[in-house]
């Protein structure tokens, strides 16, 4: 995984959407209406305050939170902490 040009301050996250999966690799399955309000991510940097998740992991998030940024044309949300619902 190539290291973000973006470090982000505080409790801030930076992710990158993945598309979700029927069932995930872990065997959680989610049911149709949860496409709706959750999505999934994976953590590409984090700001020195966040304690729940490390880089590389695949989280749940409400879908809608945060903010969009593009890097080198690629795109990403960062968002707090806290709006991180789930690692998987």
């Amino acid at each position: 995984m190539e290291e973000l040009k973006i470090k982000p301050l505080f409790d801030r996250v930076i992710i990158q959407h993945i598309e979700a999966e029927e069932i995930l690799k872990n065997g959680i399955s989610l049911p149709d209406n949860i496409e709706n309000t959750l999505a999934q991510g994976k953590v590409m940097a984090i700001g020195n305050e966040v304690t729940q998740f490390k880089v590389g992991d695949t989280i749940l998030h409400q879908r809608g939170e945060g903010d969009d940024l593009y890097i080198d044309g690629e795109p990403y949300i960062i968002m707090p902490e806290r709006t991180v619902k789930a690692v998987i």
